[in-house]
């Protein structure tokens, strides 16, 4: 088993972030924050409609959002089809409807966002390989995501101060070509290791379920392929948790400079 967590994803973060329009330089990764600013009223509407206005046809492939975004700000996004990466860190939009336009995007990072009760609009995106779910209370089924086949690294996680339910974890049995999963503060009705037995591409686990350690240990022998498992997880403790999730969850891995940070070492 190795030590140090894989490093997956290909998102890219710039050291700029940016709040007005006319600061965007033509490159195709940009991070935006255009709400929640420390200007007058006016200023801050003009400033979130410009974005709006701009974002369908901006020539841009990776939008992160470092701000929370409205609805209308995130419909906006939805209609550009250049993007491929987009990073959302928190929104009260109660539907990601519309999202289906996004044919190319292979990336998709949806935080903090528990007005959402659907994630149906999700099953199209047939290019989807890094998807990254965060504290989406009003989810507990998660078996619409079995359709993204295509699916390289999965990481469903709950919120800062709570542990939502998902129902089972069946539907991973579908997503053969996962080389990561991770279940990061949530609890889960009926767990069952079986579903991932079929997964022969599966190169790191991590779960937040109750597991005996005989059923681990045998789990971790058995997968082909696998080299973060339960015997990397069993060594996490939770002040450190986040920072090693970062890497292990593998849907934003941040890039400056054309260099990706230091993976985080292993607690001895």
């Amino acid at each position: 088993m190795e030590t140090d967590p894989p490093l997956y994803g290909f998102w890219q973060v710039t050291r700029k972030t940016i709040t007005e329009i006319d600061e965007f330089d033509g490159s195709p990764t940009v991070t935006i924050a255009c709400t929640q600013l420390n200007r007058t009223p006016v200023e801050s509407k003009r400033i979130l409609r410009d974005w709006i206005e701009a974002l369908p046809s901006m020539p841009v492939n990776f939008v992160r959002f470092s701000c929370h975004v409205p609805d209308k700000l995130l419909q906006a996004t939805f209609l550009n089809p250049r993007i491929r990466g987009l990073f959302i860190k928190w929104t009260r939009a109660k539907s990601i409807e519309g999202i289906e336009r996004l044919q190319n995007l292979e990336e998709l990072h949806l935080g903090n966002a528990s007005s959402i009760s659907d994630l149906s609009p999700l099953a199209s995106l047939h290019c989807l390989r890094v998807l990254d779910l965060e504290n989406l209370a009003k989810i507990s089924d998660y078996s619409i995501l079995r359709a993204l086949t295509g699916l390289e690294s999965l990481c469903i996680e709950g919120g800062m101060y709570s542990r939502p339910y998902i129902d089972d974890l069946e539907f991973v049995a579908d997503l053969t070509a996962l080389k990561e999963f991770q279940l990061v503060a949530m609890r889960c009705r009926r767990p069952r290791l079986e579903p991932f037995r079929k997964l022969s591409n599966l190169i790191a686990i991590g779960l937040c379920c109750d597991f005996h350690n005989d059923e681990c240990k045998a789990f971790d022998e058995q997968m082909p392929n696998l080299r973060f498992g339960f015997a990397y997880q069993s060594s996490i403790t939770e002040e450190n948790i986040r920072m090693i999730k970062a890497q292990l969850c593998g849907s934003v891995q941040q890039v400056v400079d054309g260099k990706p940070p230091e993976a985080p070492q292993p607690p001895r």
